[in-house]
């Protein structure tokens, strides 16, 4: 996982397998809005990774956009990504 600056935005470089356990979804919002950014994207969440999805969702990030079979999934093939933000003003 890596933290990066976009024009305001953070991004986040995650392993697409890769799964934050809620405290962490929590935290990265939480240290996110305490350096002054005021939004969160991440730019490729694996469409079949239900899980992953369902937790950003549940931390109020929208799908914005799909990237059509962007990921290489070693049973499925090839599958979509997501794009997946969140603005920060709203409440944690």
């Amino acid at each position: 996982m890596a933290l990066l600056d976009g024009a305001g935005q953070t991004m986040l470089a995650i392993a697409a397998t890769w799964l934050p356990p809620p405290p962490v979804a929590s935290f990265s919002l939480q240290e996110t809005r305490e350096l002054g950014f005021q939004a969160m994207q991440f730019n490729s969440v694996v469409a079949s990774n239900q899980v992953a999805v369902r937790l950003w969702q549940k931390h109020g990030f929208a799908i914005v956009g799909t990237l059509p079979k962007a990921y290489r999934h070693g049973s499925l093939g090839l599958v979509d990504c997501y794009v997946m933000y969140r603005w920060l003003d709203e409440g944690l």
